[in-house]
């Protein structure tokens, strides 16, 4: 990162983060040990990642709820250093009191939270850095794109191959994969059981993450015979493991079935926000693009939009819809289902594959967005 005049430094006591680990895979040897501070280039931008997890039950290894830590921080921080907090797996803006405490540690160390400290998420609502309000803190947030560059990388270490793509005839219209059930997932799949699709769809349920007493009474439950007290996960044939488990298989996100994608016409994504949430895009949308299946999103209405500018091309100029919208989500799929195999479709799913393995349009992107917002802060 010398190119950009900025030098990344890790920590044993503050973990190697994702963050880290990406960013490395595209510009090798980025970051450097912290040991003594003798080498550290002042007239560089210094920047050490640590996870942003503040509780022992949650993270032992990086010891950031620990006072080594914080001294550290008070050397880097009496260094010039700016810290960056690792979240990019995730996209919300739940307050946990921990970290506001955790955050308030930090200022006490002499820390800028909104001069030489940023969070790091996969929230792409807003591409460059802004300032947010975090419990009684006001902080920098900055997106880095997590699934974007994991996706590619984590997919490619079991599936080096997608020609059975080619082979494999579809046996249901649609494909709906749902992991953990949450409210927003909840109403896209009785919409599709509404409009009587669901038995036209290759679908899972893994497990539960909403209130039961909320669904008990809706006729979906009945008439797929779920027992919400005694709930039984339903996953398809070929899975990785079963039963509600897979929740907490973290190690196993990526390790899907690539015949689900082929065996199904459009694969209905429910990501993991929707409606007003932050834009969240995941491996769920990834994964379609690097099996070269179509597909439709569930999710917010700036999803589509950030796919656009992550230099993928949708199919809304065939099958125009709302994200955030369920009825519009399942008449464009409706529609994507009917052309699936055009050459067009074939053809736009093949591009954003290779757009998706390209390592050169990640760095554009994160030299476009990242990295500005990174020296934004040396501007505040």
């Amino acid at each position: 990162m010398q190119k950009n005049n900025i030098q990344f430094w890790y920590h044993p006591i503050m973990g190697g983060t994702g963050l880290q680990s990406l960013l490395e895979s595209l510009y090798p040897n980025s970051f450097k040990l912290y040991t003594d501070g003798s080498d550290v280039d002042s007239s560089v931008q210094n920047i050490i990642t640590f996870f942003w997890e503040t509780h022992s039950a949650i993270n032992l290894e990086a010891k950031t709820n620990k006072p080594e830590f914080f001294e550290l921080v008070s050397k880097l921080n009496d260094k010039g250093f700016y810290f960056l907090a690792d979240y990019t797996t995730e996209a919300n803006n739940n307050v946990d009191l921990d970290r506001v405490e955790f955050l308030s540690k930090l200022v006490e160390c002499g820390v800028g939270l909104t001069r030489n400290f940023a969070l790091t998420t996969n929230d792409s609502t807003h591409l460059n850095l802004v300032q947010h309000q975090y419990g009684i803190h006001n902080i920098n947030k900055i997106h880095f794109p997590h699934f974007l560059i994991s996706t590619p990388l984590e997919m490619s270490k079991y599936i080096t191959d997608i020609s059975d793509r080619e082979t494999i005839k579809p046996t249901k219209d649609f494909l709906c994969l749902n992991r953990r059930m949450q409210s927003h997932k909840f109403n896209m799949v009785k919409h599709i059981w509404e409009n009587g699709e669901l038995d036209n769809t290759h679908f899972s349920w893994v497990c539960n993450k909403m209130d039961i007493e909320s669904i008990k009474d809706e006729p979906i439950i009945s008439a797929l015979g779920i027992d919400l007290n005694n709930f039984q996960s339903m996953q398809l044939e070929g899975d990785i493991m079963y039963g509600s488990e897979l929740d907490t298989a973290d190690e196993y996100l990526y390790t899907i079935n690539p015949e689900w994608y082929y065996k199904s016409k459009v694969n209905i994504i429910i990501e993991t926000n929707a409606y007003n949430s932050p834009t969240h895009i995941t491996e769920k949308t990834l994964k379609s693009i690097f099996l070269e299946t179509p597909f439709v999103v569930f999710g917010t209405d700036l999803h589509l939009d950030i796919l656009q500018k992550y230099g993928f091309v949708i199919f809304d100029e065939l099958t125009k819809y709302q994200p955030s919208n369920e009825k519009s989500v399942l008449d464009s799929a409706k529609e994507l289902a009917k052309i699936y195999d055009c050459d067009y479709i074939r053809n736009v799913c093949r591009f954003n594959r290779k757009v998706l393995l390209d390592t050169d349009n990640q760095r554009r992107i994160l030299e476009t967005y990242f990295i500005p917002s990174i020296k934004t802060l040396n501007n505040i």
